[in-house]
Parts: C-alpha cells; structure tokens; sequence
C-alpha cells in the first residue's frame, strides 16, 4: 500500500489519528453516536466515515484506521474526471432536462412564441419563452426515483450557501473578485478590458488542473480529441 499523509486535515474531515481513534471504539463495539459524543464529532460525520472508508472483506465491512486514511486520500486527488464528463447517459439526461421544452402528446417539442433577446431573461410577460427546464436538485432528487438501483445515474450540481460543496466555482469567483470586487457594474467596462481579464485567469495556473493553466487544458483537451479523430477516420 503506498505510503499515506499524516499531514493535519482540514477541520470538516477526519485526522489520520481520529480515524484511528474511530477504528479503536469501533472494535470495542460503541454505536455511531457514542462515537461521536466521545471524539465530539458529528454522528453523520461518523457515519460518513464508516459508510465511505471502510474495507470490504468477504461481503463484510471492516474499518481499519490506515486502510480509510488512504480511501480518502485517494478519493481526495485532483483533478478528477467529472462524472457527468465521463458519463453520457447521464450527461444527456442532465442537459435535456436543464434545456427542457414543452412537448405535445407525442413527444414533438412545441417552440410557443418567438422571443427576441432585449436583455430580459424572459421577455416582456405577454411574451414569455415557453420551457419545461427543471432546475438541479429537481433533476438530482428525480434521478434517484427514476433510477434507485443505478449509482452511475446519480448525482449531487449542490444545497443553497454550501460554496464548499462547488470548489471550483468559489475559487474562481475568488479570482474575479480580484478585478471585479461585489456589486461592481460591469457596464462601466469595455469588452476589450473584459477579455482582457479573461485573458489573465486562463493564464493563471490552477491546482484542479495539475498546475496547468485553463488555456494551456483546453488546448490538450483539442489536440488529444483531435488526434483521436484523425486515428478513426478511415
């Protein structure tokens, strides 16, 4: 087994020594919230724990304080593939219900009213866009009914003021508040200084990418589709 961090974790997440601990009590037999109440944890972070971490012998969990520091570690590295990247299934389920439409008995897509653009989201009230689009926890909450059994066809998109739950998008809207500080208006700036400051973040190198900047991702993600293009074509 490779060698495992017995650097300090953050706060929201169990300690090499906490694991340990909860490996000990585990053996000795103590339920979930007196766990909790003797490391003065949460008992659905114990829960978390014991659900995620544990090693699977013979059809039975076992925790071992070593075995889930290194689950998590594991489950820890960045950058991760994104499972609706990964997952076109999913993916197109995802993107037919965000970009939903309004559909007769047989399933034909029905436009309604041709609303121009004017700077409104919607239009005018009279003139409103007709849509079906459901927003993403209706769409995360659905797919556990429509699929129960099926964990690849389940997925999380995250609860109302839980930043921590989107890393990456807190992240950059950290890095725009370096430029644009909250409740800046944008108007007062010119599309040149705009992409200007575009320019600038997909320069920046960012630890999601492995250090490599936005542009510098994108470009491989090009070469590499393209390469594979070229190999399949007859």
């Amino acid at each position: 087994m490779p060698p495992i961090s017995l650097a300090p974790a953050s706060g929201r997440y169990l300690s090499f020594a906490e694991r340990e601990e909860l490996a000990l009590l585990r053996t000795q037999q103590y339920g979930v919230r007196e766990i909790a109440r003797r490391m003065a944890r949460s008992p659905a972070t114990i829960s978390r724990e014991l659900r995620r971490n544990a090693a699977t012998r013979g059809g039975v969990l076992h925790y071992r304080g070593t075995v889930a520091q290194w689950k998590a570690e594991q489950a820890a590295k960045r950058p991760k593939v994104a499972k609706l990247a990964e997952n076109e299934r999913l993916r197109s389920y995802v993107q037919d219900w965000l970009g939903g439409v309004v559909r007769d008995a047989q399933g034909r897509p029905i436009p309604g009213p041709d609303v121009a653009w004017k700077g409104r989201c919607h239009g005018r009230r009279a003139d409103r866009r007709w849509g079906a689009c459901w927003s993403p926890e209706q769409i995360s909450r659905r797919l556990r009914v429509d699929f129960p059994e099926d964990a690849s066809m389940q997925i999380s998109f995250c609860d109302p003021r839980s930043p921590w739950q989107r890393g990456t998008n807190e992240n950059t809207n950290g890095l725009l508040r370096q430029y644009f500080p909250k409740g800046t208006d944008l108007s007062r700036y010119s599309r040149r200084k705009l992409d200007a400051v575009a320019t600038a973040l997909n320069q920046r190198p960012r630890k999601t990418l492995g250090w490599r900047t936005p542009a510098e991702a994108l470009q491989e993600l090009i070469h590499s589709q393209t390469q594979t293009h070229v190999a399949t074509t007859p």
